[in-house]
């Protein structure tokens, strides 16, 4: 089986992984995929590189997260673009057959139409309180922060 986990941000999908791990599941997390790519993949830096310019990396080739974020979470086509390029890197660790049950964090499931890759979707929901305290907790972001990258 692959159960596929998906929700907004900081809606609790990574506890819910958790969750699903403690009782037996391996379990994927996509956005640590994603993290792990950008800090250690060349080709994906290269291409964040050449695609985005210099002002999102550093004097030794790393990618400064939080400018890329920022351009990507303002530009819908700058996103378009970032997932492609990670994309073409990782949907083979996700994507592949498995024969042990299998919870797989996906946070743009439905947005990509990824819903066939799965057996079943859970879709993890918190209210926009709760959202706000955990960005504020978790990531320590803003209202202003939340709002930019949920609309």
């Amino acid at each position: 089986m692959k159960l596929g986990i998906t929700g907004g941000i900081c809606c609790g999908k990574s506890t819910v992984l958790e969750i699903f791990g403690r009782y037996g599941f391996d379990t994927i997390n996509l956005d640590e995929y994603v993290r792990d790519a950008l800090r250690g993949n060349e080709r994906i830096k290269l291409g964040v590189k050449s695609r985005f310019g210099d002002s999102v990396v550093d004097e030794n080739g790393e990618i400064l997260v939080k400018q890329l974020a920022n351009m990507v979470f303002s530009q819908d086509s700058a996103r378009k673009v970032l997932e492609n390029l990670i994309h073409s890197e990782i949907d083979s660790l996700w994507t592949r057959n498995v024969t042990t049950p299998t919870a797989i964090e996906v946070p743009l499931l439905f947005e990509g139409n990824l819903e066939r890759h799965f057996d079943a979707t859970i879709c993890v929901y918190s209210t926009y309180p709760e959202q706000l305290s955990r960005s504020m907790v978790f990531r320590h972001w803003d209202e202003e922060e939340l709002r930019r990258r949920t609309d």
